[in-house]
């Protein structure tokens, strides 16, 4: 994740502009709050949150949110989302990649959830990030992981730094060997894209911490 920040820095100031980057996170949203389970006074993380578009989506359910991304030109713009719209309890948070990763960029604070949008094909060792959500959640605390089913390499162009998209049935042992159970997942959007139109599926992926 590293290596693609100077990519997504280079990117931040016309993300927002591209209306199914808007759309795909309201889809997320709109399964998120049909099934995850919700209660007063919960703190999130969104791992990998770019410019914050699933958190803003998602904020009247949380008290606070740590928005943490690798990304300092997507938490500029962030930033300046948060000023601008007047919204509280959202904190921009420069991700920790080194060695305490997760734990270092929460430094003790509880999460009641952690959730992404299209964020963990990027991350090269899958079982070693769920590992860290796994650690920082209480017993019954939520993860949800939308992302793409698994695919070709066509989406990103062959790029051989990315995963191809997940097998739902493979990453769910994943997730189970990691500590989480009660895994479920849905279709919640579609990707067009590539000449000629491709259809690329996002699932969602909601567990909890055992």
């Amino acid at each position: 994740m590293v290596a693609e920040a100077a990519s997504f820095d280079a990117r931040a100031e016309t993300w927002d502009e591209d209306p199914m980057k808007t759309a795909r996170a309201e889809a997320v949203a709109a399964a998120m709050y049909a099934g995850a389970r919700w209660q007063p006074g919960m703190r999130g993380l969104e791992f990998g949150c770019g410019t914050g578009l699933l958190s803003f989506a998602l904020r009247d359910r949380f008290d606070a949110v740590v928005m943490a991304d690798t990304s300092a030109g997507m938490l500029d713009v962030l930033r300046r989302k948060i000023a601008g719209s007047n919204a509280v309890g959202l904190e921009p948070r420069l991700l920790e990649v080194g060695a305490g990763g997760l734990a270092d960029t929460l430094a003790g604070e509880r999460v009641d959830m952690i959730f992404s949008l299209m964020t963990l094909h990027h991350v090269p060792d899958t079982d070693g990030i769920l590992a860290q959500f796994a650690e920082a959640l209480p017993v019954g605390g939520q993860l949800c992981i939308a992302d793409l089913d698994a695919e070709d390499g066509s989406f990103h162009a062959h790029d051989p730094s990315v995963h191809n998209g997940f097998d739902r049935a493979a990453l769910e042992r994943q997730l189970v060997a990691a500590g989480f159970g009660a895994v479920r997942f849905s279709t919640v959007f579609s990707i067009a894209k590539g000449t000629p139109v491709r259809e690329y599926p996002v699932f969602l992926m909601i567990a909890e911490k055992r």
